[in-house]
């Protein structure tokens, strides 16, 4: 990593995921680099997943930490992080993709997007999905966006809560999501 960073000649060297922080930082330090170090979600799934003491060092050997929620940037600041070193970057839509009038529909659409992972909770989506899908005075489906190592686990929670192709569409992972939204 660290000849791969030399060779591109950066100024700063920024981890997009919190299990690359340390190697983000080791090679930033060593080149004389400032780094930025990230967090999401809660935080706290992350240093978890990370085993405690990995965890802990991902989280703190960062001179800055770019969280996409306040909930991370607090468990940083709980954990040991200086207040001044975190900032917050909100997940965010360039809205201006989306303009022109919306068209009434007579069937609803709802979409999920993301990483079909445990922390995402889509288990918990399908499941208030299924209760709107059948209190709905229209017809209702859902389309999920993504793929990840629950997507044969949720696959068999559809089936089992009567899901079928025509209710719910699994997209898989897109690499622009600007038509989804």
């Amino acid at each position: 990593i660290t000849r791969l960073v030399r060779e591109a000649e950066p100024t700063i060297v920024q981890s997009q995921h919190f299990h690359m922080n340390l190697y983000a930082c080791a090679s930033a330090r060593w080149l004389g680099l400032k780094e930025i170090g990230a967090m999401r979600s809660d935080g706290v799934s992350e240093v978890r997943a990370c085993g405690a003491a990995l965890g802990m060092l991902n989280l703190r050997a960062p001179r800055q930490i770019a969280a996409n929620s306040r909930a991370a940037i607090d468990y940083a600041i709980r954990r040991g992080q200086p207040a001044e070193r975190c900032h917050f970057l909100p997940n965010v839509i360039d809205a201006a993709q989306f303009q022109g009038e919306a068209k009434p529909r007579a069937a609803v659409t709802i979409y999920a997007v993301g990483r079909l992972s445990p922390e995402k909770r889509f288990d918990r989506f399908l499941r208030v999905f299924d209760i709107v899908r059948k209190k709905a005075k229209r017809p209702v489906r859902a389309v999920l966006v993504g793929d990840g190592p629950e997507r044969a686990i949720l696959g068999s929670l559809a089936r089992d809560l009567g899901m079928g192709a025509e209710v719910l569409e699994f997209a898989g992972a897109m690499a622009n999501t600007a038509s989804v939204y």
